[in-house]
Protein backbone atom coordinates (compact mmCIF):
# COMPACT_ATOMS: atom_id res chain seq x y z
CA UNK A 1 0.00 0.00 0.00
CA UNK A 2 2.79 2.44 0.87
CA UNK A 3 4.20 2.00 -2.63
CA UNK A 4 1.02 3.60 -3.96
CA UNK A 5 2.10 6.96 -2.51
CA UNK A 6 5.02 8.97 -3.87
CA UNK A 7 7.33 10.71 -1.43
CA UNK A 8 7.09 14.49 -1.18
CA UNK A 9 3.88 14.60 -3.18
CA UNK A 10 0.74 16.11 -1.73
CA UNK A 11 -2.50 14.24 -2.32
CA UNK A 12 -6.00 15.58 -2.06
CA UNK A 13 -8.41 13.67 0.14
CA UNK A 14 -10.11 12.40 -3.01
CA UNK A 15 -6.80 11.08 -4.37
CA UNK A 16 -6.01 9.33 -1.08
CA UNK A 17 -9.46 7.73 -1.12
CA UNK A 18 -8.94 6.49 -4.68
CA UNK A 19 -5.58 4.93 -3.82
CA UNK A 20 -6.99 3.26 -0.71
CA UNK A 21 -9.99 1.94 -2.66
CA UNK A 22 -7.55 -0.02 -4.83
CA UNK A 23 -6.24 -1.77 -1.71
CA UNK A 24 -9.50 -2.25 0.18
CA UNK A 25 -12.54 -0.99 -1.69
CA UNK A 26 -15.01 -2.52 0.75
CA UNK A 27 -14.13 -0.10 3.57
CA UNK A 28 -11.42 2.34 2.53
CA UNK A 29 -12.70 4.93 5.03
CA UNK A 30 -11.80 2.69 7.95
CA UNK A 31 -8.43 1.97 6.36
CA UNK A 32 -7.72 5.72 6.13
CA UNK A 33 -8.80 6.17 9.75
CA UNK A 34 -6.43 3.38 10.85
CA UNK A 35 -3.56 5.02 8.98
CA UNK A 36 -4.17 8.22 10.87
CA UNK A 37 -4.79 6.65 14.29
CA UNK A 38 -2.10 3.97 14.27
CA UNK A 39 1.02 5.56 12.92
CA UNK A 40 0.47 6.38 9.27
CA UNK A 41 -0.42 9.94 10.20
CA UNK A 42 -1.32 10.64 6.57
CA UNK A 43 -2.69 14.19 6.98
CA UNK A 44 0.05 15.21 9.40
CA UNK A 45 2.76 14.03 7.02
CA UNK A 46 1.26 16.05 4.19
CA UNK A 47 -0.17 13.18 2.22
CA UNK A 48 -3.56 14.84 2.23
CA UNK A 49 -3.79 18.44 1.18
CA UNK A 50 -7.29 19.81 1.71
CA UNK A 51 -6.40 23.09 0.00
CA UNK A 52 -6.83 21.57 -3.46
Amino acid sequence: MAASFKLRRRYTEKEVNELLKRVYAKDYVTLRRYLIEYGGRAPVMGIMDKRR
